[in-house]
């Protein structure tokens, strides 16, 4: 659960740096998210890309973020509510 914690909040931090994102570039670049500190923590079965849904889930929870439609390419965008 810790590592969930500290997952969510690097997916804050990157959020905050490079503002809205679509969820397939999150998913794509999830080592900028998830260090190798965070995968050693995490259990076997886990996979570094579910962590990055997990966050996305932890920090909707929180009213953190928001999940967005992009009108001109169909595709879902994460943003931090503000």
């Amino acid at each position: 659960m810790v590592e969930l914690g500290w997952a969510a909040g690097k997916l804050w931090h990157y959020l905050n740096n490079n503002g809205p994102t679509q969820l397939d570039n999150l998913l794509d670049n999830y080592r900028e998210i998830v260090t190798p500190e965070l995968i050693k923590l995490m259990a076997p079965e886990t996979k570094a890309q579910t962590s990055i849904y997990m966050a996305i889930g932890w920090l909707l929870r929180e009213k953190k973020v928001k999940l967005l439609i992009d009108p001109k390419t169909k595709k879902n965008v994460v943003d931090l509510i503000c």
